[in-house]
């Protein structure tokens, strides 16, 4: 019986050195979440605000666009493609600041001959006439004839000849002011004749 004890009793003592002497498990250190190295955070791209402006006229591509912060017209319009060849480039300031929603409108330049040609033109001087009677006291538009309109400075026989027409066709005047549906009256014109006439 002492045999077997002893053999028994052995077996222990050397599973007992073996655990003893066993490196301890290891870790690994790659996988365990507080041995992880840190990254560096990546900064964030700084995101700039932008504005919206619209871009219309005499420009390549008009239409909406977004611009920096302080940047100009003379921006906006590149973004646009640039003026065409009908642009009036003097038409837009290139150097105004820019707000959120602002319009760049760039003139043509027939705009601009219209809007101001800086041409002058000379009256043509005009045929001398026979000498005319001017009227004296104010004549009644609904009674007067062709000869006695031709009388008032600034009627000639055109239109003398189209207030006897209007009269003919709508009957009787009922104001002096309405030789303004007469073709050819305007305002300045019923002014300076108006002390002439009466209804």
């Amino acid at each position: 019986m002492k045999k077997p004890i002893l053999i028994i009793g052995a077996v222990a003592v050397v599973i007992a050195l073996a655990a003893f002497h066993a490196p301890a498990p290891r870790t690994d250190l790659q996988n365990a979440p507080h041995n992880r190295p840190r990254r560096s955070p990546i900064p964030h791209a700084t995101v700039r605000p932008t504005m919206l402006v619209y871009v219309a006229g005499e420009v390549r591509h008009p239409g909406l666009y977004r611009i920096l912060p302080g940047q100009r017209a003379s921006d906006a319009v590149n973004q646009a493609g640039g003026f065409t060849s009908g642009a009036d480039r003097a038409g837009v300031n290139l150097a105004a600041p820019l707000n959120d929603g602002d319009e760049v409108r760039v003139p043509g330049t027939a705009h601009a001959r219209r809007r101001s040609s800086g041409i002058t033109h000379a009256r043509k001087p005009k045929r001398k006439r026979g000498p005319r009677r001017a009227a004296t006291a104010p004549i009644d538009l609904n009674t007067v004839d062709a000869a006695s309109l031709q009388a008032i400075p600034g009627i000639g026989p055109t239109l003398a000849q189209r207030i006897i027409a209007y009269r003919r066709l709508n009957g009787p005047f009922v104001s002096v002011d309405g030789l303004l549906d007469v073709a050819g009256f305007s305002p300045a014109k019923l002014d300076r004749i108006a002390p002439f006439v009466r209804v």
